[in-house]
């Protein structure tokens, strides 16, 4: 009797870490919940946000969706279409990244859809071997698509660079040299492949590496 006792208090020592970063979770999600101040909108975000926790989708990136569109006074229903829209993000993001994505990777899959990215592009991504994290890697490519590189370019020359064995900051690193080149005229196409050129080399075996130098300026054809 005593060793059964023991055994579920054992099993009980184990669930309460989880279930105390439950009740966190719940609770920060509650906060944020709570500013905005229009209870039917705030209602209708609850929906929307329960909906993604059940399915195990990190419902805070609808949250904050809502709440940006709060801050810059977007009508309400654009809100809730834009939090729905959202959700339907993070499944599709779900199913083209596998059950082994993070929340952050969700996320980041959800934003670069919305960028255009295809999903098999991100199956690609989650399914090949990287020295960078997936999050950071879609998260360039959405940024690239934001500085209006064609998404077929930032879908192919990110896929490049994981292959080469970029890691968090060299992404960071060629979305920065890409957006430093564009401020100066570049064509963003130009610019991202050209940068992608310069910062792949061939290693001993005849394989793609990243560069241990970047060249800084390069002969990137200006925009018309």
């Amino acid at each position: 009797m005593m060793t059964r006792i023991v055994a579920v208090l054992a099993v009980l020592l184990l669930l309460a870490p989880d279930h105390a970063a439950a009740q966190d979770a719940q609770r920060s999600r509650d906060t944020q919940l709570m500013k905005i101040e229009n209870a039917s909108l705030r209602a209708s975000i609850r929906i929307i946000a329960d909906s993604a926790h059940a399915a195990g989708l990190p419902d805070r990136a609808i949250i904050l969706e809502a709440l940006k569109g709060a801050l810059f006074s977007w009508p309400t229903d654009r809100i809730v279409a834009v939090a729905g829209e959202r959700l339907n993000l993070l499944r599709s993001a779900r199913i083209a990244l596998g059950a082994t994505a993070t929340a952050e990777d969700l996320t980041a899959g959800a934003g670069a859809l919305q960028s255009g990215a295809r999903a098999e592009t991100l199956t690609r991504l989650a399914g090949e071997k990287r020295n960078a994290s997936l999050f950071v890697a879609l998260g360039v490519l959405s940024e690239l698509a934001t500085l209006r590189v064609p998404v077929d370019v930032a879908e192919r020359v990110v896929t490049r660079l994981t292959n080469a064995g970029a890691g968090d900051q060299d992404l960071t690193n060629f979305r920065s040299t890409v957006q430093s080149d564009i401020a100066l005229g570049a064509l963003p196409a130009s610019a991202a492949s050209a940068r992608v050129e310069a910062a792949i080399t061939v290693d001993v075996n005849g394989g793609p590496t990243i560069r241990a130098t970047v060249p800084g300026r390069l002969p990137i054809p200006p925009e018309n």
